[in-house]
């Protein structure tokens, strides 16, 4: 639907995004018109072309889809457009004047002429090209929008795309569409790919087959993976364009010469890497060796500070861990991998020994802090991370070329971290620092690409403590013995009276959520004494469904924060508990209590929705942060009543309930169950078909990462071996 018609009145407007609520009068009647824009000259004639929309409380609206500026005709109304204030260098007196000079010629000389606006007096050199720039600017940011609303992108991914090629966005699209999958985020293959059709690519072009590799590469680096093999990426590729395989060689080839991929045969296996990640895994290697060969500070007092009663295995763990360069700790809940860590920091600090404690996330630096009682950062934080907004990198301060100035570098919960990250923090150790890596061998591995812990491990170049006998005050926990059952296919105790893991047997998904709504809501709280919304927290496998965590959290919602009334951005109520999606890093807080302020809210941080209306809401999260949420950052915001279990890494919940239900096959492992169980600090309650649950528990089957990192390695160092014996 076309609507045409003058802006006579601006409702509201976000200098931020861009968004508008505009009132225009078509001359038949005055419509409103939501949408983003760019500046809009007032009593001008547009042309919208929009979608009929019905709002609850302002009824009928028209959401633009695209949009473009009609040049004006007549002496009059040019001279208003030139003095509407978008053009830099025109004002009333100087629109007068070039008007009352060309007339109604105006505008084409202005475009197809300019230099003829230096015969006007007061117009010199400079303000020409002021008036100039802005005017060719403006026109030409106006054509190109509509020409990338038509393609059938929205307003927004048309600023977007915009904002990142500028005047040669038409030019750069009719070469290669593809280019915005990897210079604009957040626009996924689908679109990029209906942008080609639309432009006159075949399904055989050489860019489209070269983008959908780059792309399938990207987005199994998201899934966990360094690499795939040949054939697995051309059942992905086929799953996706009918390519035939001849085709597909030469996008691989072609690629693996422009340095975009790497591709490599180990054994009767081709592999084939995104650059970034074939670059990532050698630098693991290189700086790992380079540390190895290091000669870190010595303890000088190696007594038992902590005064607590280690047993033999924790005592050889603690001395260990200053035994070699780089050190690995791993074990279960109840290990006492905390109890050590607290005796190494002590005598760390009575041999004056410069050291720096940190974490994956947030949540988990936090609890570092909490139970060491001494300052710990993430991983980010340590490493002086930068966010340039106009570019959107992420760059760290502290690297090869600006070390860190301590002594040993200790991080807990490896598990959790990416291989990328993990190179970031070796390339900011200088030759001769120590580092020691704590973590779970068994937990689900980070969400980003690699296997980090499992992988060094097995490479064995690192040595390796590994925890396996519980503490007596751990041992009285169900939750932690049947987790350590489970990796030993043990019997498991549940339902026991008194202690803190149980199984209510239900085998129908809707009696399931009955049931779970019930327990979340009068049987806990009324046991325990406790705020649900505060203290229990929902682990699912999966995200979608009702018992995903999409479909928990609006059940949730009503059911623990009922309200009347509209949800601020449809979604979100005062008291919701809620989660940061993903890292923003340029987004400004205040800490509760305190002078302190700062930048940045990281993926998985929970907490709490405070105040909230049409403009916008405070979040407080868990560590005091108290930040302002506009319509367009609380797109990163997520109920988190329930989470899926990969989001839940890194943190631990007072009170665990998990739905127990059929779930697609990829997703059954024992680290799954392993490390929804392990969330639970308290009691933990599980849901649903016993089936299900011990399939999972005995099936045995464990989360495989494509990765070379371990066996690349162990071929290095046994090169190496080789060498000092000749």
């Amino acid at each position: 639907m076309i609507i045409t018609g003058e802006i006579v009145t601006v409702i509201y407007q976000n200098e931020e995004n861009h968004y508008h609520i505009l009132v225009v009068d078509t001359g038949e009647e005055e419509v409103t018109v939501t949408g983003t824009f760019t500046k809009l000259a007032m009593d001008m004639q547009y042309e919208f072309h929009v979608v009929e929309k019905e709002h609850a409380l302002y009824g009928k609206q028209y959401q633009a889809e695209a949009y473009k500026l009609l040049l004006p005709s007549g002496s009059n109304k040019i001279k208003d457009f030139l003095a509407s204030g978008l053009f830099e260098g025109i004002g009333e007196s100087t629109a007068e004047r070039i008007v009352a000079k060309f007339g109604e010629d105006t505008l084409d000389i202005m475009r197809y002429n300019p230099d003829r606006l230096k015969e006007i007096s007061g117009i010199g050199d400079s303000k020409f090209e002021k008036i100039h720039a802005s005017f060719q600017s403006h026109l030409e940011a106006e054509e190109i929008l509509f020409f990338l609303n038509q393609l059938g992108l929205s307003v927004k991914q048309s600023f977007k795309i915009y904002e990142a090629y500028g005047t040669h966005t038409i030019e750069k699209l009719k070469r290669n569409p593809y280019y915005i999958l990897k210079d604009v985020k957040r626009i996924g293959f689908k679109t990029v790919d209906e942008v080609a059709k639309k432009l006159g690519f075949d399904d055989h072009a050489a860019e489209r087959i070269e983008s959908i590799i780059v792309y399938l590469l990207d987005q199994e680096a998201m899934n966990g993976h360094m690499f795939l093999s040949r054939s697995e990426l051309l059942r992905l590729l086929r799953s996706m364009a009918n390519v035939p395989e001849d085709l597909f060689d030469v996008a691989v080839s072609d690629l693996a010469v422009g340095g975009d991929i790497h591709v490599e045969k180990v054994e009767t296996e081709i592999r084939i890497y995104a650059m970034n990640m074939h670059k990532t895994e050698i630098g693991i290697i290189r700086e790992i060796a380079r540390l190895q060969h290091g000669m870190p500070k010595d303890l000088s007092y190696k007594g038992n500070f902590s005064k607590l009663d280690l047993t033999m295995e924790q005592q050889i763990a603690v001395d260990q861990a200053f035994i070699e360069p780089m050190y690995i700790l791993t074990g279960g809940p109840g290990t006492g991998k905390t109890t050590i860590l607290k005796e190494l920091v002590l005598r760390m600090e009575a041999s004056e020994i410069k050291y720096a404690l940190a974490a994956p996330t947030g949540r988990a630096a936090s609890r570092m802090e909490e139970v060491i009682e001494r300052p710990a950062s993430t991983i980010h934080r340590l490493l002086e991370y930068m966010y340039q907004e106009d570019t959107s990198f992420l760059h760290f301060q502290r690297n090869y070329e600006n070390p860190l100035e301590v002594d040993a570098i200790v991080i807990d919960e490896v598990s959790m971290m990416d291989a990328p990250l993990f190179l970031k923090l070796l390339d900011a150790a200088k030759t001769g620092t120590r580092i020691i890596l704590i973590g779970d061998v068994n937990q689900l591995p980070a969400v980003g690409p690699g296997n980090i812990l499992r992988d060094l491990i097995d490479s064995g170049v690192i040595p390796t403590s590994e925890l396996s006998q519980i503490h007596r005050q751990a041992a009285g926990s169900l939750i932690l013995t049947n987790a350590h059952a489970i990796l030993h296919d043990g019997e498991l105790g549940v339902n026991q009276k008194g202690k803190d893991f149980f199984f209510i047997q239900e085998s129908r998904q809707n009696k399931i959520l009955d049931t779970l709504l019930d327990v979340i809501s009068l049987r806990l709280p009324k046991y325990y004494h406790i705020d649900p919304i505060e203290s229990v927290t929902i682990l699912t496998p999966i995200r979608s469904g009702a018992l995903g965590a999409e479909g928990l959290n609006i059940a949730l919602q009503a059911r623990l924060n009922p309200q009347r009334g509209d949800k601020v951005f449809g979604r979100f109520l005062v008291g919701d508990k809620v989660m940061q999606n993903r890292n923003n890093y340029s987004i400004k807080w205040t800490r509760i209590g305190t002078l302190e302020d700062g930048d940045g809210v990281f993926n998985g941080e929970i907490g709490k929705v405070e105040t909230a209306d049409k403009r916008g809401m405070v979040v407080v999260f868990s560590d005091g942060k108290r930040v302002e949420y506009s319509k367009e950052l609380s797109d990163d915001l997520v109920l988190a009543y329930a989470m899926t279990i990969h989001k839940s890494q890194g943190n631990e919940f007072d009170y665990v309930i998990i739905p127990m239900f059929h779930m697609p096959e990829p997703l059954k492992s024992i680290n799954l169950i392993y490390t929804a169980i392990t969330r639970a600090k308290k009691q933990l309650t599980l849901i649903g078909d016993t089936r299900v649950f011990q399939d999972l528990v005995h099936s045995q089957r464990v989360v495989i990462r494509r990765s070379s990192l371990a066996e690349r390695l162990k071929k290095v160092y046994e090169g190496a071996f080789k060498d000092d014996k000749e």
